[in-house]
Formats: structure tokens, sequence, C-alpha cells
């Protein structure tokens, strides 16, 4: 048996606690909302006024960047919709509606995404990637770039304090535990979108598969119920953005060349 070493700072970093327990299993009771609350009930909402971050996930928060200088100069996203807004109703509405995808295997793979072990881009999942090899150059660039993406994501999500959609209407009916922190841009959505862009680099012939799995892991989340459609647009916005920013860079370029080499050589290759 092969034993892998991968930075404790990184698996501390990227796993979920309790990865894979139901909301039964983790003693979870969904707070109690009034569905029909009056608008200006809802208007009022925010993250802070309704959860409060975690210890876990407000260390998310605080790490200090490696790469990023100046994030609120460099990175831009739009304010999320209002509460009681139009576009916010239509999105509880779609929520709501997304609840009929629930089957068996999405939920398989809701619980399975819910860390970044359980990713899946075609074939490869983050499991391989993560503890296949040795070394693995590969698994060396997500591990030095996804934790500033993560902390970019955290800092945005401060900044706009959305509630989480079950706040606004308790029909949506998580069926997995509320995340510790603000809905808008999803986490999620930001690190598959950019684990995409990057492995599309490494199999071109591959990269709309890639993507297109990057769009499902955030779109499981909406229909996990825990967050609105525009939270995953944000995250892909952000991880295009953050792509972009960190391939500015010749090192980070020159890493980014070494892996796709040892991807051609032991993952997928394009014909």
């Amino acid at each position: 048996m092969r034993l892998i070493l991968v930075p404790t700072i990184f698996v501390t970093f990227l796993a979920q606690a309790n990865d894979g327990q139901t909301l039964k299993e983790a003693g979870y009771k969904l707070p109690q909302t009034k569905d029909m609350v009056s608008h200006i009930e809802k208007s009022k909402m925010t993250f802070k006024n309704t959860q409060k971050f975690s210890k876990r996930e407000y260390a998310r928060l605080t790490n200090k960047f490696k790469y990023v200088n100046s994030w609120e100069d460099d990175f831009k996203l739009p304010s999320p919709n209002k509460n009681g807004s139009t576009q916010t109703e239509t999105e509880l509405s779609d929520l709501i509606n997304l609840k009929k995808q629930r089957t068996d295997s999405v939920i398989n793979d809701i619980q399975n995404e819910r860390n970044i072990y359980g990713f899946r881009f075609g074939a490869i999942y983050g499991n391989d990637i993560f503890f296949n090899y040795e070394i693995d150059p590969v698994r060396d660039f997500l591990l030095e770039y996804i934790p500033d993406l993560v902390t970019l994501t955290f800092k945005f999500k401060n900044k706009f304090n959305r509630v989480r959609p079950s706040y606004l209407s308790k029909q949506i009916k998580p069926i997995i535990p509320i995340p510790e922190h603000p809905a808008y841009p999803s986490a999620h959505s930001s690190k598959a979108n950019f684990m995409a862009i990057v492995l599309s680099n490494f199999s071109p012939c591959l990269a709309e598969v890639f993507k297109a799995d990057g769009r499902r892991i955030a779109k499981n989340r909406e229909i996990a119920g825990v967050h609105y459609a525009s939270d995953s647009k944000a995250g892909a916005i952000l991880a295009k953005q953050y792509y972009d920013y960190i391939m500015k860079s010749d090192k980070t370029r020159k890493e980014l060349m070494i892996a796709k080499s040892f991807w051609k050589e032991n993952y997928h290759q394009c014909p």
C-alpha cells in the first residue's frame, strides 16, 4: 500500500466536516422560518442575522492571500438581487421546482460533492488527482492555487452577506446541512469551474465535458437547496477572473505546463 502525503493544511482546507452525513445523522434542524413571510421581513434577512460563521468557515475568510494583492480592486462581481425582488422570487420558485430532480443518483452525487475529492470531471474524480500519485504536478498546481480562490470567494461572501434561500421559503427543504457562511457567490461553483478551466487546458478535446461537469457540480448545490442560481453564476465568473489573474505570472504558466505534461502521460490525452 502506497502512502501519499498531502499537506495537512490542504486537507483541512478542502474537506467538509461530516461529509456524507444526512441531515438526520448530523443532528441538523432546518431553521423554523415562515413560508409566507411579509416582504418587509424578507427584505431584512441577511446571512448575519439568520446564521453565523462557524470557526472553520471564518478561518477561510481570514486566511492570508498568497497571490492576490488587492482583491477589491482586481476582482468584480455584481451585487446579488435583493430579497423580495422579482428576480429573487423567481429564483426561489425555480429552487422549489428543482426538488423534482432529487433522484437517488443526483442525491448520491450531491453527497459525494460535499468536498472536492468527490468532484467528477469526465471519468476523473478529485480522489484520483489528489491521492493516486506520490508525485503529481497536477495535484500540486491545484494545491497551490485553490486556497487563494476559496479565500477570495469568502471575501465576497462576507461583503454581500446573502441569506441562504431556505430562510426565505421553507418549501425548499435542503437535503444537506445549510453551510455556515453566506450564499453569494457559491464556493462550490468557483472551485468546480476553476478546476474545469485548468483541466480543459490539459485535455482540450474534453474541454466541453469538463466545463459541463463544473456547471453540473454547481447546479447540484441548487438542487440540494442551499444556493440560488445567481450564486452559481457568480462563482463561475469569479473562477474565470481568478484564472486569468494568476495566469499573468510566468511562474504560474510554467507550473501549468509542467502539470500538463504529467497529465498527458498519466491521465486523459487528446488524440
